[in-house]
């Protein structure tokens, strides 16, 4: 029986696979992620509703809830459209594997830039 040795180098097609498999699994579980955290949020000031905290506190950490959830809609927002946009590049230039995950890659890079400077644009300075 003849085994093959697999050095996974960048151009080999089972290292493009492993790459874009470790990326999306890092991405679907930012995902969830994100939504278990705003459920639990949730729940949480439904809680501090029903066990009638002063209206004060509840304003604040509602408030606070209501950034923060703003904040993950752009971050994802902007995530996908970066990837959409790279996929549609790929699309249209039909490149190799290597520069496939390099512009995807560049889409997602973008995409955190984009976030990062309207975050900066519109965080409240202290």
């Amino acid at each position: 029986m003849e085994t093959t040795n697999h050095n996974l180098l960048p151009g080999d097609p089972i290292f493009m696979r492993v790459i874009l498999t470790i990326a999306v699994l890092y991405l679907a579980v930012n995902f969830v992620q994100a939504i278990v955290k705003l459920l639990l949020a949730h729940q949480l000031k439904r809680q501090m509703i029903e066990k009638n905290l002063s209206e004060e506190t509840i304003r604040l950490i509602l408030r606070a809830g209501s950034d923060s959830t703003r904040e993950i809609a752009l971050k994802w927002s902007l995530i996908f459209a970066g990837i959409t946009i790279a996929l549609i590049a790929i699309g249209l230039t039909q490149p190799n594997e290597v520069y496939s995950i390099a512009i995807i890659t560049g889409g997602i890079a973008l995409a955190f830039l984009v976030y990062y400077f309207i975050r900066r644009k519109y965080q409240p300075h202290a």
